[in-house]
């Protein structure tokens, strides 16, 4: 063939590529404008633990308010255009930041009960003339991986300080960068979308675990080294916080209040039910001897350290309590985690170790962490979210980068005045599940007029045994 023939086609190759692009990038416009309007939604739930796709903020008048997109995930949040000589601090995490079930984007605000509503009140106690800004940025079922890129579009609005509690959700690999950028387009969202099954039933309550635990681990260490990375960049001071976990978890009958039918909690294995029923028997010598023969280790390490707890051997039960966790999280961070992110604290300047970890065992009986301080596996009542917040004005103000003026932790109010101002009330106490929020259309958005009115919802709540 010719050159000048080759040339031709080729060239008319190119132009129909370049017309097809344009028709596709012109369809991905018009897609992201009409879910700007609300008349398309193109982001799946499981999107929403790795991937941001859009703006998070967008400037009305004198203040940044969240985009419609970012409320899908996260509660209203709302701080001046115009820093001044605020105090702004951003809290980042999934829904243990967020306060999961005290706060919920569904409720159309910020309710009290979670760690960012105490530690506002917390430090606007001990700088009642400082204006003081705390964002909540927690958002549920959320990884590490998205939390760095929400860190990333926090560094444009002058953080004085960042607050991050992350690992609770990690089990899934990242996406490759393609696949992000690609993410970021609403004709491949849409797409995406369309061909995914949008029934959530049989969704595991839990995130999935990649059995590469190296390949995790590894993931987990380079996110927080970013996110160390990009505070030390803007030279904002990074308060690094540990996890606390229910060591003592058995299940979603301690309070969770999962929606019938779209999530459910993976059962056990059937060899641990006879140690199980001899448990709740009060007969552990006997759990313990029909464990021997049971082949799930993560079980049965669970139910032989709950026995060895009603034996009295702490040490034991604490011993395999945390094993069954490194196997077989449960939506909990593993304690090996938890031991990088005190090493990666403490080699880095700028960051701060808020270890609640060691927070909730110091309030707990036998430092071993249940229902005293937890409603479910990793989300805690108002109680022991108002300790850990405590726990983190105490570093906060320990660092010398908290509000300026601020008084010392002795002037800080008792947890239950405190609670008591921020509508916390002992008639809003109740035995009760959480109530449910109202049902969500595809993508999270509630339907017209179904924001609840009143008071948040609080139950099955009893005072800290362990706290001191």
């Amino acid at each position: 063939m010719p050159a000048e023939g080759r040339g031709k086609r080729v060239a008319l190759a190119l132009g129909g590529l370049a017309v097809g692009l344009a028709v596709l990038a012109s369809a991905s416009q018009l897609v992201e404008h009409l879910e700007e309007r609300e008349l398309v939604q193109t982001t799946r739930p499981d999107d929403r633990v790795q991937f941001v796709d859009e703006a998070l903020f967008v400037r009305r008048g004198d203040a940044w308010e969240t985009t419609p997109y970012a409320h899908g995930f996260a509660v209203p949040a709302r701080f001046a255009a115009e820093k001044g000589d605020r105090w702004r601090m951003f809290a980042l995490g999934g829904s243990f930041m967020m306060g999961t079930p005290y706060v919920d984007q569904a409720h159309g605000e910020e309710r009290p009960g979670g760690i960012p509503g105490f530690l506002r009140a917390q430090l606007q106690a001990l700088a009642p003339d400082r204006a003081l800004e705390l964002i909540n940025l927690g958002a549920g079922a959320q990884d590490s991986h998205r939390v760095l890129r929400i860190a990333e579009q926090v560094m444009e609005h002058q953080p004085d300080a960042l607050l991050v509690a992350t690992c609770n959700n990690e089990g899934v690999l990242a996406p490759s960068r393609l696949r992000e950028l690609l993410h970021r387009q609403g004709g491949y969202r849409l797409l995406a979308r369309l061909l995914t099954d949008p029934g959530a039933t049989g969704r595991s309550l839990h995130t999935p675990q990649d059995p590469d635990l190296d390949a995790l681990r590894d993931q987990l260490q380079a996110n927080i080294a970013a996110i160390i990375a990009l505070c030390e960049a803007h030279g904002v001071p990074l308060f690094l916080a540990t996890l606390p976990q229910n060591l003592r978890y058995t299940g979603l009958e301690q309070g969770h209040g999962a929606a019938p039918g779209q999530v459910h909690e993976p059962g056990e294995d059937p060899c641990v039910q006879p140690a199980r029923t001899l448990v709740e028997q009060g007969r552990p010598a006997e759990a313990l001897a029909s464990l021997e023969s049971c082949d799930h280790v993560a079980d049965a390490l669970r139910w032989a350290g709950l026995a060895c707890l009603q034996q009295g051997d702490h040490q034991a039960a604490r011993a395999h309590l945390e094993q069954s966790l490194e196997l077989s999280p449960r939506n909990r961070c593993r304690g090996s985690f938890e031991d990088d992110f005190r090493a990666q604290a403490a080699a880095a300047p700028g960051v701060f170790l808020v270890d609640l970890q060691r927070a909730a065992e110091r309030a707990s009986p036998h430092g071993i962490p249940g229902d005293e301080l937890f409603l479910d596996s990793c989300h805690m009542n108002w109680q022991g979210y108002g300790l850990m917040a405590e726990e983190a004005a105490r570093v906060i103000l320990a660092s010398g980068h908290g509000p300026p003026g601020a008084a010392g932790m002795e002037s800080l109010p008792q947890l239950d005045a405190l609670a008591t101002g921020m509508g916390l009330t002992e008639a809003m106490l109740s035995p009760e599940f959480f109530p449910q929020p109202p049902a969500r259309e595809p993508g999270g958005r509630l339907p017209p007029g179904s924001v609840p009115p009143g008071p948040p919802p609080i139950g099955n709540i009893g005072p800290p045994q362990g706290h001191p």
